[in-house]
């Protein structure tokens, strides 16, 4: 059987989409082939057809249940014999599955990276013929990856037990050079690169800073009510609360989180896949593999840990090219959640070392997040740039380049907060020194003697303004900010830099 073949019998194709023959190709012609696509791109198809056109069995090394169920039943739909093993299984179902790879009857078998540490498993593997090893979500791998797993340094050493290594093809929405180059060397195999667009025309991005998030999501969602969307949350918590509150509102609304029993998610999940549910409230558990093309409006709570998830999660509206709206509702007290995410890489099994790299990285990750909330840049700009891709500085089908359609130089007023910061010893965040630089009148800078330090009242620009040009320093790079409760702007390397600018211009 050849593509075409495949992709007509099994998918009811005529046409690829674009990138995915040249991908496949490579597969076919047993070149290991790394594929950098964004979410929605169509991947799943890119190392399903070459499994289908090649003789044995392909392995999907996935780290989420709800992708791997959610993919194989997609293809046992489709009359093709996948099965997944991981610990949703009971121990009678999994011997099932044992039974069929041993028979030389699986087409495709998802499992989990910890799969590997199972010496019974990987006899049985080693017994039958395999023709294709993918690694989905392949950043995973890396410490500089957005979402490391420890459990994936353990596919190097699963590939060599092959006597004839089969052909490794590996996924992913983001991979920066330092992820590339992890890849490279836990797998010991150099790769054939494939690296297609990120911009999703179809999606308008809006950013909404809130002090009333509840309220504010009602207005976001009121117009999709009767639509099929995704409400993102980070933590289980935020979910359930979401969830309930929305339920005595009369949304139609259903619950994802990785805390649920296997029968609840997959209760939800098949209610929203068919339908009768077109509102899900849901952590980051819920999506990856989820391919419902008819997804109105993905809104994300509050701010992700990187954004590569943010682009994961928005990038599940829209599949159908038509119209879809994304929304990212944040506070910035929200930031006590991702650093008490972060501090749980103490937790991990991996020496001190690479524990600093990694938090270094998490909070890289998040301040790119931030920086993307709080830009007048173009969203989408801002968006594909971070993916290495260039863009024109205006989209037309984003809050910022509707709102914000001039441009000022900010030069004296970027020296200013650089000036005010080293004045108050960085004690402070963004309100009291926008405060202190546009002349606020406010009890919390007289208590404070802060109108009597020389850079006070030394801008005619607003509040807002300043505050603003202090959100484009953090994220040029110019500034630190803290992720505690109450933010605190911080000097770094950079900062002395913004004195020798000539201009400093920015959206207003």
């Amino acid at each position: 059987m050849d593509k075409y073949e495949a992709l007509k019998k099994y998918f009811n194709y005529d046409t690829f989409r674009d990138g995915q023959e040249e991908i496949i190709d490579s597969i076919i012609k047993g070149e290991n082939t790394l594929a950098i696509l964004p979410t929605g791109g169509g991947k799943s198809l890119c190392f399903q057809i070459p499994g289908l056109c090649m003789d044995g069995l392909t392995i999907v090394i996935s780290p989420l249940i709800s992708l791997m169920v959610d993919q194989v039943n997609n293809l046992r739909k489709h009359m093709i014999n996948a099965r997944f093993l991981n610990s949703s299984l009971s121990f009678h179902e999994q011997n099932s599955v044992l039974e069929e790879i041993r028979a030389n009857s699986l087409k495709f078998l998802y499992v989990s990276p910890e799969r590997f540490k199972n010496k019974y498993f990987v006899e049985i593997i080693k017994s039958v013929k395999v023709s294709q090893i993918v690694l989905d979500e392949a950043h995973s791998i890396s410490l500089y990856g957005y979402d490391f797993r420890v459990e994936y340094s353990e596919i190097g050493e699963f590939i060599k037990i092959f006597e004839s290594i089969p052909v490794v093809s590996a996924f992913t929405a983001t991979a920066s050079v330092s992820v590339i180059n992890d890849i490279k060397n836990v797998t010991k195999l150099n790769f054939k690169i494939f690296k297609f667009g990120f911009d999703r025309k179809n999606l308008f991005y809006e950013t909404i800073e809130s002090n009333d998030k509840f309220s504010d999501l009602i207005k976001v969602i009121e117009p999709f009510k009767n639509e099929c969307g995704i409400i993102y949350t980070l933590t289980r918590r935020n979910a359930e609360e979401l969830y309930y509150k929305l339920k005595r509102l009369d949304y139609n609304v259903g619950l994802y989180h990785g805390g649920l029993d296997n029968d609840v998610k997959e209760y939800y999940q098949d209610l929203f896949m068919s339908g009768k549910v077109n509102l899900m409230v849901a952590t980051s558990a819920f999506g990856t593999g989820i391919d419902k093309e008819n997804v109105r409006l993905v809104v994300v709570y509050s701010f992700p840990m990187s954004l590569e998830d943010l682009s994961q999660e928005i990038g599940r509206a829209g599949r159908d090219n038509k119209s879809s709206k994304c929304a990212l509702i944040y506070n910035m007290s929200d930031l006590k959640n991702n650093e008490y995410f972060i501090s749980l890489v103490d937790d991990l099994d991996i020496d001190d070392d690479k524990k600093k790299i990694l938090k270094k990285v998490k909070r890289e990750k998040l301040r790119e997040v931030v920086g993307f909330a709080t830009t007048k840049r173009c969203l989408h700009e801002y968006m594909v740039s971070h993916f290495g891709e260039l863009f024109m500085s205006y989209c037309n089908n984003c809050s910022n380049c509707l709102k914000y359609t001039k441009t000022h130089d900010y030069l004296k007023e970027a020296k200013l907060v650089i000036d005010t910061i080293k004045l108050t010893q960085e004690r402070y965040g963004s309100q009291i020194i926008s405060k202190i630089i546009s002349g606020s009148k406010d009890q919390s800078i007289k208590k404070r003697y802060l109108n009597k330090i020389k850079t006070y009242n030394k801008t005619i620009h607003s509040i807002n303004d300043v505050k603003n040009v202090i959100s484009n320093l953090v994220n040029d790079g110019y500034l630190s900010r803290t992720y505690d409760e109450y933010p605190i702007l911080k000097l770094n390397e950079q900062s002395d830099l913004i004195y020798k600018l000539d201009d400093y211009k920015l959206r207003n």
